[in-house]
């Protein structure tokens, strides 16, 4: 129907025929705890004396409108979620739909028209005696109402050469994941390094600094557990992976075989490897299906999971007739999923604790077709 601004008391008819009513609740250090949130709407109005933008950070929501216009939300309470929204002058009406039970939010100013947000970082390992030559990835915010042109990452390393990676034009009030390359030199021991960031803006010619900022890597052996990240061929974005290199094998010059391990729910690439210890003669790769939760290995999961097994095969130079697909939970039905679906990629696949389908794990109804 047509949306009306709740007042306490508004009595509302829900999908099982159950009377809804909008109730006061303690709002307090920007957190709402209600049992109601579990799946029910939470609505704010914020009064603005002028137009402006603010980032708006919240965490526990499927999704939020803000002034009628939908925003995406943090379901899994990841809080690196930040959303750059547009305020009228007078009231501003937010309406969260909750996903389990609570809800953290505020309103931040804006640093600059644009800002790097590290709060979600995508970054390689660096490995001792390996020139750096590779990719990482921060958010970017526009917290205009216009679409930003001629931004640019600048990113260099100690004694490395400083690299500037164009971006592509920023839409209104939008969060964008940006790419960029690292270029150094190789590093002789443990530890961590520190690569420096400028967001630029370029106009008649000239660079203008918006932001800056620092990430810290850690440089590995090579026989240590490590990330890689690569430049995906499915949106040119910038994703990685993680390795467990082999331990030597019987025969020094044979090939070593690879084992494909998906993770659970909640788990990523980094989280999986680490529960492995080194096999002798296999390397051990485990890709992220996007995120913790992802795509259940299903969709662009499971063609993260094929592009990651490509690039390692290529990059490790395993043996293809011993190539192995596993995965635990979430990562069970997706050894389940792309084993049936691309038999021929593996000599075996070893399932543990997956699942068939939501529809057997959930216990949800299927939707009835119309």
């Amino acid at each position: 129907g047509q949306w009306k601004t709740p007042k306490v008391g508004d009595a509302l008819t829900a999908a099982d025929g159950s009377q809804r009513q909008w109730a006061t609740v303690p709002f307090k250090d920007g957190t709402l705890n209600h049992k109601a949130l579990a799946g029910g709407y939470a609505f704010f109005t914020v009064k603005a004396a002028a137009e402006c933008v603010m980032i708006l950070e919240a965490a526990g929501h499927t999704m939020v409108l803000v002034n009628g216009e939908p925003r995406v939300g943090d379901i899994y309470q990841t809080g690196y979620v930040k959303v750059p929204v547009l305020l009228k002058k007078g009231d501003n009406e937010f309406l969260f739909q909750g996903a389990r039970g609570s809800l953290r939010a505020k309103l931040v100013e804006p640093k600059a028209a644009a800002q790097l947000h590290l709060g979600d970082v995508t970054a390689p390992n660096l490995l001792i005696g390996e020139p750096v030559d590779t990719h990482a990835a921060v958010v970017v915010l526009n917290a205009t109402p216009t679409t930003l042109h001629g931004l640019a990452i600048a990113a260099w390393l100690p004694d490395g050469q400083e690299i500037k990676t164009p971006l592509p034009p920023l839409p209104p009030l939008a969060s964008h994941k940006a790419g960029f390359r690292l270029q150094g030199p190789a590093q002789a021991q443990e530890g961590t390094l520190a690569v420096q960031l400028r967001l630029e803006k370029l106009e008649a010619g000239k660079a203008s600094k918006i932001d800056t900022g620092k990430l810290t890597l850690q440089v590995r052996k090579p026989d240590q557990t490590h990330d890689r990240t690569f430049l995906s061929s499915i949106d040119g974005s910038v994703q990685y992976y993680a390795v467990v290199p082999a331990k030597p094998g019987q025969d020094p010059a044979a090939q070593p075989g690879l084992v494909l391990t998906l993770h659970g729910a909640s788990v990523e690439a980094r989280g999986q490897a680490a529960a492995y210890a080194a096999k002798p003669g296999l390397h051990i790769v485990a890709p992220t299906n996007r995120r913790p939760y992802g795509f259940d290995w299903e969709d662009w999961g499971r063609l993260d999971a094929l592009e990651v097994l490509q690039l390692a095969q290529k990059e490790l130079g395993t043996d293809p007739r011993r190539t192995y697909l596993t995965g635990h939970s979430m990562g069970g039905h997706g050894a389940w999923h792309v084993g049936v679906t691309f038999p021929d990629r593996f000599a075996a696949i070893g399932p543990s604790a997956g699942w068939v389908s939501m529809w057997s794990y959930a216990g949800a109804k299927k939707a009835t077709q119309m």
